[in-house]
């Protein structure tokens, strides 16, 4: 098999495609992706380090989508990547049976690496151009830091990039929407999200971005009245690194993988802004129903923020396009990247019409 790539984007510069695309970081960054494309790599690292205990993007992606995943890093490798990395815990590694399948770890073309306790590899040294390389079950393995010196043994001191020492690092969903850019000539408008926490049901849905979080609560069958009374934390991300947010006010952006419900007992709230988990296993407790596909979720309203991860001080909101009252079709433009900085347009992920358009978003309401 080959990248079949879509009529609107042969020929142009793959950095320039993944920014038209709307292309961020997946896995909780939001880092525009273009921006690590720019230029090939020697080495690209696959983070599949899903540590979190009820999460299933990854292991669904490299599981459901193997055969298109692999279609990408062979097209990558045309483009200058000479090596693979797909770096995945070892408890998981069923789950990239197919993946290792179709990359030919059968036939030698691809090639396991256990990185787990004290065993190490130089990938100098591997022949084969896609290498599986299984850690042990730690939550830091999701870090870039911690996973190069696992996997490739490769220290990145502190204030410098992946990039400046010849990596690349990009997240599993973050891959599957380059393939989509690249194969539909679409741009990213839907995201996969868990709802997971301190409530009986799990949730696994692939929502429009934008979608409120209070929507998404309210389908895992939790209210707002439910959390303002039991006193519950509402974070966007994973136990082991998160962010505070307003479950009346928040959205679903690029980045986000959870929204995850917490116990403000299990949780420290020392530092400001961010949570870190106290670190309990098996959390939340009996009685979770867990989802391990993804199922749609529509919404009759988004708000489209203009920047995905505002902490990231190298990347600038996108400029809106677009007025009140224009009529949107899902993928057109709605605000254009900012020529000043790091930036990515947006793009419109429901049909309708623009009710809001301010510094910090969009909105638009269906019908």
């Amino acid at each position: 098999m080959t990248l079949a790539l879509h009529q609107s984007v042969v020929g142009r510069p793959l950095a320039d495609v993944l920014k038209a695309g709307g292309v961020v970081g997946a896995g909780g960054a939001g880092f525009p992706t273009w921006a690590k494309y720019q230029t090939p790599h020697k080495t690209l690292i696959v983070n599949a380090q899903e540590s979190e205990p009820g999460y299933f993007i990854d292991k669904w992606l490299h599981d459901d989508k193997a055969t298109e995943l692999v279609d990408l890093l062979a097209w990558l490798r045309s483009w200058g990547v000479e090596k693979t990395v797909v770096a995945a815990k070892l408890k998981d590694r069923q789950s990239f049976a197919r993946m290792e399948h179709a990359a030919g770890l059968s036939t030698g073309a691809a090639r396991m690496l256990d990185c787990t306790g004290r065993n190490r590899h130089v990938l100098a040294d591997q022949a084969e151009p896609v290498l599986f390389a299984y850690t042990d079950d730690k939550y830091a393995f999701g870090m870039e830091t911690a996973l190069l010196l696992i996997v490739a043994q490769q220290k990145i001191p502190q204030g410098e990039r992946p990039s400046q020492h010849g990596f690349i690092v990009s997240n599993s969903e973050t891959l599957w929407n380059m393939h989509q850019v690249m194969t539909t000539g679409k741009p990213v408008t839907h995201k996969f999200v868990h709802v997971y926490g301190a409530m009986t049901a799990h949730t696994f849905r692939q929502v429009p971005v934008g979608t409120p979080a209070a929507v998404m609560l309210h389908d895992a069958g939790i209210s707002l009245m439910d959390i303002a009374e039991r006193g519950l934390v509402v974070v966007d991300g994973g136990p082991g690194w998160f962010e505070r947010i307003d479950p009346a006010t928040a959205v679903v952006s690029r980045r986000t993988n959870s929204i995850l419900v917490l116990d403000p007992t299990e949780v420290d709230l020392a530092k400001k802004d961010v949570l870190a988990a106290v670190g309990k296993p098996g959390y939340p407790r009996v009685g979770t129903v867990f989802s391990t596909s993804p199922t749609p979720l529509h919404t009759d309203r988004v708000r489209l923020p203009l920047v995905d991860n505002a902490a990231l001080k190298a990347v600038r909101p996108a400029t809106p396009s677009v007025a009140v009252g224009a009529r949107v079709v899902v993928g057109d433009v709605v605000a254009v990247a900012n020529d000043d900085g790091i930036s990515v347009p947006v793009h419109a992920s429901i049909a309708g019409l623009v009710v809001a358009v301010d510094a910090g978003g969009i909105t638009v309401d269906a019908g």
